[in-house]
């Protein structure tokens, strides 16, 4: 069984029961974007989230994640506050740096854990845009 774990350690099944409790169906489409530091310790961590949180919603529901890039926009407060002070050549290094977004393998960086285990999930999808994909 396992959720015969440390008290303090949520198992894929109370975790998946959390969710149910807060009124997550099969079938939902549901938003999330989380802290695990936040939600506290969880079997497996990201996976076991990412697992409890497709348990809940079903093979028909639909999990949503931001996986936003800011570090790969040239018009985010991100990049704008990497490139203050910065003379027109070092701000063209910086750009010239930067990866082009390809939504199969950009990394999400700065949405957490759980965004890049749903990310690089099989089955994954990704939306297209370069600073704000879901």
């Amino acid at each position: 069984m396992d959720d015969v774990l440390d008290a303090d350690v949520l198992g894929a099944a109370r975790t998946t029961d959390a969710l149910t409790a807060l009124g997550v169906r099969p079938g939902d489409v549901l938003l999330v974007h989380a802290s695990l530091r936040s939600l506290g310790p969880v079997a497996d961590g990201a996976r076991g989230v990412l697992g409890a949180l497709r348990r809940a919603v079903g093979p028909a529901g639909t999990l949503v994640v931001p996986a936003f890039t800011p570090e790969n926009s040239d018009t985010s407060p991100h990049y704008r506050e990497r490139v203050r002070g910065l003379d027109a050549g070092a701000v063209d290094a910086v750009r010239a740096s930067m990866e082009p977004y390809d939504p199969a393998v950009t990394p999400a960086p700065s949405m957490g854990a759980l965004a890049e285990a749903v990310r690089t999930a099989a089955g994954a999808g990704r939306s297209a845009h370069p600073q704000t994909s879901f």
